[in-house]
């Protein structure tokens, strides 16, 4: 029967009792001190504050089934209205077929004083995101500097898993962030905590009696617990980090395994020798490599080169130009590569299983490679957590040499992963010998160089050719824009219009050899400032690849992920002729990163009546450490220094 006490899992990281008192709060009742509030002190140029939010989850038998439900109550001060951007409040639900969750009792107040501004149940709107996913939305109503927003609503979910955690932080500054839980001793749990904030109360006791089920005579005990942190500072997302949740202050649950009534274990968190032999049949991943399928549909010409590496590329070049990516992942469901190759277009799955399945079929050694995108998170290494990977390629090995292909993108040449797939580390799915971790690393040669042979007339017009030229992501990123636009005309860089300059006679090599150099030729004419028989100009300005500095935050505790290194070199040449002779050049500039990370260089010279301008930047990392967020910002200050304001002046001869 369902007497029996199960035992509990009450630890996965050293847990410590902190006794801090927990702070409660009653609905609809905000206090006069939150009234009075007229800013955070710990955060005093935040637009609001969270003052109080709450999770509570528990297991209840609701019609005769066992739900996982969930209580949510949150209370936020607004400073001020105009910069506050969160009046619309979305609650995102699973409701697919197999999970199914409802939302209900949303109640939510905009309290201004006395006065209370309830939402209608006719202004919560539900709309579905997916065949996976709906959302309820509402929006407060009459919100000024000084209202306080109030909700609350209650989940329901018939999937265990639905327990993933609690995030403490966002992007708002937290008062008091609190999950409690009440976990039936047949339901064990993994927990970890993430981010660099500590927990201020920190409790898992055993609670008896919790969980009832009609027609057994005793109650099962409870694994109760308490997790809160206080005065949480806001999380600042900001250039060149990968996904947020890897860094926000939060707590993961992960199911590891359930006991029935009867004792019986069954085990969720398993090994990867198990996940191993679970994907060689799942109809999504495993059932779907069919070398077979493709032996007499690659070309000939191909299935006859001998060279390994020399038919890799070729199949790869042949499967990426015959398929069109769909814009979906599709990773866990509707992967069916016999339907994407009749309909010559696909999922990044099924595009990357083709490939794969190509690869075998012409006798190369081809694996699937399960990863996840910058912006879905990093998959945890301790223990397999499926849920975590989103995104599959192609993992191949030609006499002791590795490659990672992805042919989902028309622009990727061979041996390049795809920026959103530049995550630091895949699971490469060996079903002979065992699954492993593999790094990811970017293509190193990401070149942008700009040559510029340009002449002032007497008009004081500046004009002559430009050249650019691109390697490696540099040149996929220009590529994908080149494709989008609707003519093969100039895709001006962007703010030429702003600074006046002008371009004409555009011509284009290389668009469509993928590893390629790329380059771009046009004329450009561009109108000077002249005061007083002096003309200025600013050289670095118009070939300004960064157009502001990405770190603008007091520090950074989360690395700064560049994704790849880059070198961009400008070389200008300019041609003052009889009309001008140089009044000033700007000082010559070397900036360098710690620990051989980067460097500037910008040298003027001038002989003859021209003017040779080279600024070469480097940087060698594709990641830093927090440690050099400081030196990393300082650098980008300066070249934003001096495409900004190191001046060339002329002045006029002759007259």
């Amino acid at each position: 029967n369902y007497s029996k006490t199960f035992p509990l899992l009450l630890t996965m990281w050293s847990f410590v009792g902190l006794s801090q008192e927990r702070i409660t709060a009653d609905f609809g009742k905000p206090s006069q001190q939150e009234f009075a509030m007229t800013s955070y002190q710990r955060a005093p140029m935040a637009s609001a504050v969270v003052l109080f939010e709450k999770e509570k989850t528990y297991f209840r038998l609701v019609d005769n089934r066992i739900r996982l439900v969930k209580e949510f109550h949150r209370k936020i001060k607004v400073f001020n209205a105009q910069r506050f951007e969160d009046n619309t409040v979305e609650i995102v639900f699973r409701s697919d077929k197999s999970i199914k969750e409802t939302v209900q009792k949303i109640t939510a107040i905009t309290h201004n004083g006395s006065l209370q501004n309830y939402v209608g149940d006719d202004k919560i709107f539900t709309k579905e995101l997916s065949p996976y996913y709906s959302i309820k939305t509402f929006t407060f109503p009459n919100v000024n500097d000084g209202s306080i927003l109030e909700y609350r609503y209650t989940l329901y979910s018939n999937n265990l898993f639905a327990l993933d955690g609690w995030s403490f932080q966002g992007k708002l500054p937290r008062i008091y962030s609190e999950m409690e839980t009440e976990i039936p001793g047949n339901f064990v749990y993994n927990k970890v905590l993430v981010g660099n904030e500590k927990l201020d109360i920190n409790e898992v006791k055993l609670r008896k009696d919790c969980f009832s089920l009609p027609g057994y005579v005793k109650n099962a005990d409870c694994e109760a617990g308490v997790y809160a942190m206080k005065d949480v500072p806001p999380f600042r997302v900001e250039e060149y980090m990968l996904s947020a949740s890897n860094y926000l202050a939060r707590i993961n649950f992960e199911l590891q395994a359930e006991y029935d009534h009867k004792g019986y274990k069954t085990d969720y968190s398993k090994d990867w020798d198990d996940i191993d032999k679970q994907f060689r049949t799942e109809k999504n991943i495993g059932g779907q490599l069919k070398a077979s399928f493709f032996k007499g549909k690659i070309p000939e010409s191909i299935q006859n080169l001998s060279d390994p590496l020399e038919k890799a590329r070729a199949v790869y070049s042949w499967i990426q130009e015959y398929y069109t990516w769909n814009g979906r992942f599709d990773f866990w469901s509707d992967v069916r590569v016999k339907n994407a190759y009749e309909n010559r277009t696909g999922s990044v799955s099924e595009i990357n299983l083709s490939l794969i399945n190509a690869l075998d079929a012409v006798g190369l050694d081809a694996k699937i490679m399960l990863l996840s995108t910058r912006e879905n998170g990093l998959p945890t290494r301790t223990y397999p957590v499926l849920s975590e990977f989103n995104y599959l390629i192609c993992f191949l090995r030609i006499n002791d040499t590795d490659y990672l292909l992805d042919a989902s993108s028309k622009f990727v040449p061979f041996n390049m992963v795809p920026f959103r797939a530049l995550n630091l580390y895949g699971r490469v799915m060996d079903f002979r010998k065992g699954s492993y971790w593999y790094d990811i690393r970017p293509y190193a040669k990401n070149v942008l160089m700009v040559r510029s042979n340009l002449s002032i007339g007497s008009d004081a017009q500046l004009e002559g050719e430009v050249q650019e030229t691109r390697l490696g992501y540099v040149a996929i990123e220009r590529r994908e824009k080149l494709a989008a636009q609707e003519s093969n005309e100039y895709a001006s860089r962007d703010g030429y219009d702003a600074l006046g300059i002008t371009t004409g006679n555009y011509r284009m090599e290389g668009v469509r050899v993928i590893g390629d150099r790329l380059i771009e030729t046009y004329d450009m004419k561009l109108e000077l400032e002249e005061i007083d028989e002096i003309v200025y100009f600013r050289p670095l300005e118009h070939q300004a690849y960064y157009k502001e500095n990405p770190f603008q935050l007091s520090s950074r505790s989360y690395p700064v992920e560049l994704g790849y290194p880059l070198t961009i070199t400008n070389l200008m040449k300019l041609d003052t002729g009889a009309g001008f002779e140089v009044e000033s050049l700007p000082e010559n500039k070397v900036v360098a990163l710690p620990d051989n990370g980067g460097s500037l260089n910008v040298v003027y010279s001038e002989a003859n009546g021209v003017i040779n301008i080279r600024l070469n930047l480097k940087i060698t990392k594709d990641r830093f450490a927090p440690a050099y967020y400081q030196g990393l910002k300082d650098f980008f200050s300066q070249l934003i220094t001096l495409q900004s304001k190191d001046i060339i002046a002329l002045k006029r001869v002759g007259k």
